[in-house]
């Protein structure tokens, strides 16, 4: 005869050293504890209610390091947070869900840097231009007919000036085409 570990009472059946109330009784405390979850950060097991472990929650707070849910980084900026985004996942999602702003900024701001925007742009030509963006199909470029920085032309960044073009003709166009580029060509060469 052995005595059970839990209680101390003497018993008869033993199952893992422990009687049978006290067994009920470890089974109820297992359920109403929270289950074991994995730390997104050290990949063990643990019962703490958060993502993280208390152990990777003190090393972030001494260490004064953000932590990021999405991707599970940690970056040096500002105080102790475990966020659910960091700046990088932010601006993705933000990227995802406006792409036309986005693909529209991005050529804006290419087109600005070889000053093809004109300075008489007005705001109803720039939204203009958003909207060709935000239309574009996927397997479709937002193309410029006069290419911005082309061999003997450059075009300016206007509406009128895109069109919507497959993939594959686009890449192949380069910025060695333009409308009317024979008939400008052959009058060169006359004179």
């Amino acid at each position: 005869m052995k005595f059970c570990k839990g209680c101390g009472k003497l018993g008869h059946r033993l199952i893992d050293k422990h009687c049978h109330s006290c067994l009920k009784r470890l089974k109820e405390e297992e359920s109403s504890r929270p289950p074991l979850v994995k730390c997104q950060r050290c990949k063990q097991k643990h019962r703490a209610g958060g993502d993280i472990c208390d152990m990777c929650e003190f090393t972030l707070k001494v260490s004064k390091q953000r932590f990021c849910r999405v991707c599970k980084s940690t970056s040096d900026k500002g105080d102790f947070v475990i966020s659910t985004k960091c700046k990088t996942c932010y601006g993705r999602e933000y990227s995802k869900k406006n792409k036309g702003k986005r693909s529209a900024h991005n050529s804006s701001r290419r087109a600005m840097k070889m000053q093809a925007e004109p300075s008489w742009l007005t705001e109803e030509h720039r939204v203009e231009i958003e909207e060709i963006y935000n239309k574009c199909k996927s397997g479709y470029h937002v193309d410029h007919i006069v290419p911005l920085k082309g061999v003997g032309v450059c075009g300016l960044h206007v509406p009128w000036n895109l069109q919507h073009l497959k993939k594959d003709l686009n890449l192949s166009k380069g910025n060695r085409w333009w409308p009317d580029m024979w008939e400008n060509d052959n009058k060169r060469k006359k004179k």
